[in-house]
């Protein structure tokens, strides 16, 4: 409850941006288009299945996702994903605990149980025995993806060019993905406890049924930092 309060404070002009935007109502569908759409859509229907829930399709999808969205790239440098196989035990090891979370929603998480969530996910994204996704040891990016394929109306998806620099996060080292992840469920949680903003964002989420409220928030994020730039450029 404390930790919720400090997000309050010490984040509460990203929290007053964000309930803005979203109460405008105007946000875009997507930012982006061709694959990463796609199997994005693919992703969420099997995840959305309770037959494929964590099925092969489901887990062949997520995997497609992560490859369209940059998380692997060819030849040397850049960023690096497992085998499936590797990949495929990571997520099934884990079966039971996403089984037990996917019916939870952020916006009706009490804030005595924001710490326990958060907790969770962390486990499931840095400690070894959670989520191979990624080769490297930054985890929060391939990690918050995954998850926002599998819980997607609990995580929202995290990256650098727009979360990070949204936070003003420069550097996303082991301890700094960690304090990010906080940050962000932190300030999501508390983003979806105002009423009047969770009313907007359920008829956002009713014309877009894929798009889960942790993804609006994501999306909001990218429409602020586009605008940024484009102030910036003009």
């Amino acid at each position: 409850m404390e930790q919720n309060k400090n997000c309050e404070i010490l984040y509460k002009t990203q929290i007053a941006e964000i309930k803005q935007e979203i109460l405008k109502g105007d946000i875009k569908e997507s930012y982006f288009s061709g694959p990463s759409i796609y199997f994005s859509k693919e992703s969420l229907k099997c995840c959305q299945c309770e037959k494929e829930f964590l099925g092969e399709r489901h887990i062949e999808m997520i995997y497609a996702t992560l490859v369209a969205w940059g998380m692997h790239r060819m030849g040397e440098g850049g960023a690096k994903m497992p085998n499936f196989d590797d990949f495929k035990i990571s997520i099934l090891r884990n079966r039971q605990q996403f089984e037990n979370l996917k019916s939870v929603k952020i916006e009706n998480v009490k804030n005595w149980e924001v710490k326990d969530i958060i907790e969770n996910m962390m486990t499931l994204i840095f400690e070894e025995g959670g989520i191979n996704a990624s080769t490297t040891e930054s985890k929060i990016v391939s990690g918050t993806k995954v998850l926002a394929h599998i819980l997607p109306d609990i995580v929202s998806p995290i990256d650098r060019n727009y979360t990070a620099t949204y936070f003003k996060i420069n550097k996303l080292n082991k301890q700094n993905q960690k304090n990010l992840f906080e940050i962000v469920m932190n300030t999501l949680w508390c983003v979806y406890q105002d009423k009047n903003v969770l009313k907007s964002a359920l008829i956002y989420h009713q014309k877009y049924a894929y798009i889960s409220l942790p993804k609006l928030f994501d999306n909001v994020i990218i429409n602020l930092i586009k605008k940024q730039k484009i102030s910036k450029n003009a």
